[in-house]
């Protein structure tokens, strides 16, 4: 008994002092970094359920493309850097900075786009693949021939689902390498901004000059692709439904390029104004009191995002243009937001978090905060684009502005796990140089995550793009019934315009036919009544005459039953006479 009693209060013993031991111990930033990853990302991945099947459709639209795009810019962020950093192993010095090698990167990468664009619309088609473009229209020219309508419809589904799987391939190239393009572009005009060719005291100037410099360039370089796809598209004489995606693919993609490219731009000079030093080509600041931002700061970084929604509302309101022109512009005011809200929340950090939180759990602590914030606009957002008081317009500005959500949370988690990347090359590098061991962990990464949001996250983007899509042509064909009604009556109303007077001679013309007819038709009515009464008279008559026969029928049935009598009476008679 004593001796398991000793046993108990020896165990006692050994759990306060392993407890006492573990309230002393103390954690390093690394640990407290990881613990709130790790919390932040089963906080995430379990909010994606709750967003992905909320009872709004429009809230799980919004939410599978802020998905989306956030792992659209995730992943090309990491593959154009780590593409980036092997460029520069082999063609710069360490730390050095070539404008041309930048530019002739970017170069590369829009060359790419174009042809992968065209091989995978099939609009053109490689040596080493032989699949032509009257192979792939036979199922359609097969299903014109058919005489059975059901075999008819089987083919017609078959080449709408073609379409379709070709639609998910085309968004999947055009959304990843659109955005490693526009990082590409970021890079080369980046770099270009960076240089002070008006001199130290000018420098600012020469930032704000970059801007429109990158527009026209961008666009300029863009026109010219455009041509050069007219030119292909003449080759056949006629622009079918696969060149028609690649164009349409190519414009939209080349449109967030320039979008995104001027965007980060703009708030790379917005950010120089306010603090007076101009952050890094990849936005990130140098120096000593490179995280030392006041509220202040941020608050002005704030007030020029509520400046860009004005622009944004106004354009949308006034300025309602579908040219690309107006969609370039819509793309780099919505990309302008999401970076000024992305860079307050960083500077938000740099002034009330403690001094122990740097590097990799600042990181960390701003994806989160990113993240939270970002769908929580997205709900507020939302309600405002429901509420019966705004209009068309606004509702489409409302939705631009939430999708380019996704570059906030895409770039933030890019972030964390670029660090995460460089972290990992320097220490663990088995493969030297750390430039090429970075580039396998981005494409190690990327090989994981690309297939899984081609396969089960983009198909459900794309199926919302083609409902959405389809209730535009609906409403636009409504609006067009709409506005022929309402220039018909404008037209009588001001009948007494010469402009005017023609229809309204038509359309008394018109009433003069109808009237015509309408008296024609009530002539044949009357006479057809007349024929009528005429018919009804003669069947009267009839009726009278067939009641006359019927009498005289009778009486000759009555006769003729009183005959056999008569006869037989005078068959009497002429036996009396004989005898007698």
């Amino acid at each position: 008994m004593g001796l398991s009693s000793m046993k108990g209060w020896l165990l006692l013993a050994t759990l306060f002092v392993t407890a006492s031991a573990m309230e002393e111990e103390t954690y390093s930033a690394s640990d407290l970094a990881c613990a709130v990853m790790l919390l932040g990302s089963i906080s995430f991945m379990m909010g994606v359920f709750y967003l992905t099947n909320h009872s709004d459709d429009d809230f799980k639209m919004y939410s599978w493309n802020t998905i989306s795009s956030t792992i659209s810019i995730f992943c090309a962020v990491l593959l154009f850097q780590g593409v980036q950093g092997v460029v520069e192993y082999q063609f710069l010095e360490e730390g050095e900075n070539d404008l041309t090698v930048a530019f002739l990167h970017l170069m590369a990468w829009c060359l790419l786009l174009q042809l992968s664009l065209a091989f995978i619309s099939g609009a053109v088609s490689f040596p080493c693949c032989d699949s032509s473009s009257e192979e792939n229209q036979e199922p359609l020219l097969e299903a014109l021939d058919v005489e059975d309508q059901d075999a008819q419809q089987q083919l017609y589904l078959e080449e709408e689902s073609k379409k379709i799987s070709m639609g998910v391939s085309m968004s999947s190239v055009a959304v990843l390498a659109g955005h490693i393009t526009g990082f590409a572009a970021i890079s080369a005009w980046g770099e270009l901004q960076q240089m002070k060719v008006l001199g130290p005291d000018l420098h600012l100037l020469w930032t704000w000059l970059v801007v429109p410099l990158t527009f026209l360039g961008l666009s300029s370089f863009f026109k010219l692709t455009f041509k050069l796809r007219e030119r292909v598209f003449l080759m056949d004489d006629e622009k079918d439904y696969k060149e028609e995606a690649w164009d349409e693919y190519a414009k939209e993609t080349e449109d967030d390029v320039i979008g995104l490219a001027i965007s980060f731009l703009c708030v790379q000079c917005l950010r120089f104004t306010i603090v007076g030093k101009l952050p890094n080509v990849e936005g990130e600041e140098e120096g000593k009191d490179a995280s030392h931002h006041s509220n202040l700061d941020a608050l002005i970084l704030f007030l020029t995002s509520l400046i860009f929604v004005a622009v944004q509302a106004v354009k949308s309101l006034i300025w309602k243009s579908d040219s690309r022109m107006g969609a370039q512009i819509s793309n780099i005011v919505s990309m302008a937001i999401s970076w000024t809200l992305f860079f307050t929340i960083q500077w938000e950090i740099d002034a009330n978090a403690p001094d122990s939180v740097q590097g990799m759990l600042k990181k960390v602590y701003q994806a989160i905060i990113v993240t939270g914030v970002c769908f929580c606009s997205i709900f507020f957002i939302d309600k405002l684009a429901d509420a019966d008081w705004t209009g068309e317009e606004t509702d489409k500005m409302l939705r631009t502005i939430i999708l380019s959500f996704g570059i906030l949370i895409g770039f933030s988690w890019e972030q964390c796990f670029d660090i995460s990347v460089a972290i990992f090359s320097h220490v663990h590098g088995a493969l030297k140089p750390v430039a090429i061991m970075k580039l396998v962990l981005s494409v190690g990464l990327c090989t994981v995550v690309v297939p899984a949001w081609v396969f089960y996250i983009l198909p459900v983007v794309v199926q919302y793009e083609v409902k959405e899509k389809e209730e535009e042509e609906k409403e636009k064909a409504e609006e067009e019934i709409k506005e022929k009604i309402e220039a018909i009556v404008q037209t009588q109303k001001n009948a007494t315009k010469l402009d005017d007077v023609a229809r309204l001679k038509e359309l008394r013309a018109w009433i003069r036919k109808s009237e015509q007819k309408h008296l024609e038709l009530k002539k044949r009515a009357e006479q057809y009544q007349k024929d009528a009464d005429e018919h009804k008279k003669n069947a009267n008559m009839h009726q009278s005459s067939i009641g006359e026969l019927r009498a005289q029928n009778f009486h000759l049935k009555g006769l003729m039953k009183t005959l056999p009598q008569e006869i037989l009476e005078i068959h009497k008679l002429v036996e009396g006479l004989t005898t007698a």
